[in-house]
């Protein structure tokens, strides 16, 4: 595995599991609304940066300890405002309840 494929997949597994670990435990199919904010203004293509974000699953199907094929993705018909360095969110709900 590549250092940064190996890091963000690190990365989003801990930031997953302390999530957890403060809020509830997903049991049912979860779902993951993603927010993309580029780091700067140059032109992306949207399904690109989508399909790089699969080590970011992985890592957190490992913190949840559920296949990732069971869960429901909610992505981004666009990018979000320029955020200086860039961030990803993704708020992981379970019924409604969020982590």
């Amino acid at each position: 595995m590549r250092n940064a494929t190996k890091s963000l997949r690190q990365r989003a597994h801990f930031e997953a599991q302390w999530a957890g670990s403060r809020h509830l435990t997903i049991t049912g199919q979860p779902h993951l609304a993603w927010t993309i904010h580029p780091p700067d203004k140059r032109r992306r293509d949207l399904p690109n940066v989508i399909a790089a974000l699969k080590p970011a699953i992985d890592g957190i199907q490992d913190a949840l300890g559920i296949d990732d094929q069971h869960f429901l993705h909610e992505w981004p018909q666009e990018f979000g405002e320029f955020v200086q360095g860039g961030k990803i969110t993704v708020t992981i709900s379970n019924g409604g309840s969020e982590k």
